[in-house]
């Protein structure tokens, strides 16, 4: 099974400046049954990704970008939601060391696809609509952990909706 994604977060209303290149990777646990059947119940993810150093600025809107996709058995997948979230933060940002925060967006995904379902495949590449909630703790400078849950628009009879567990590691300063 091969499987790619890539959690992106865009660096605008940052408290601080300093973006790094960093490397992500989780699991994706997709919820529509046809989804699960053609790729199994987890799917792993892995990409690269710009880093801030910092969380954004609490209730602040900022952009995000994420990559979502599988290709399992004549089956695959892309999903390419781009967002605008709101961000709360539980702590201070200024001088906690390890920071909660909780984030919802909303905004369109592109989806190219081709499955496998019974009595046939679905195939498309269309824009839609995306939302989703996520729960995290930036634990320094350089490492986040999430949970996302992503309310993906069907597109051609499937459910893209999906849990994101995932981790990133700031590598190296661009």
């Amino acid at each position: 099974m091969m499987a790619f994604g890539l959690a992106a977060g865009v660096a605008m209303g940052q408290t601080n400046n300093q973006i790094s290149l960093g490397v992500s990777a989780g699991l994706y646990f997709p919820t529509g049954s046809e989804i699960r059947d053609a790729f199994g119940d987890s799917i792993f993810t892995i990409g690269l990704t710009p880093v801030a150093s910092s969380r954004p600025t609490a209730g602040q809107l900022t952009p995000s970008v994420s990559i979502i996709g599988a290709d399992k058995d004549g089956s695959n997948f892309l999903l390419v939601p781009i967002t605008l979230g709101y961000e709360m933060h539980f702590g201070n940002p200024y001088k906690d060391q390890v920071l909660p925060f909780a984030r919802i967006e909303g905004g369109l995904a592109y989806y190219n696809y081709a499955v496998n379902v019974p009595g046939g495949r679905s195939s498309g590449s269309e824009v839609g609509l995306v939302g989703d909630a996520e729960l995290g703790l930036q634990i320094s400078k350089s490492i986040t952990i999430s949970a996302k849950y992503y309310l993906f628009q069907e597109e051609g009879g499937l459910n893209f909706n999906g849990l994101e567990l995932g981790l990133t590691f700031a590598l190296f300063p661009l």
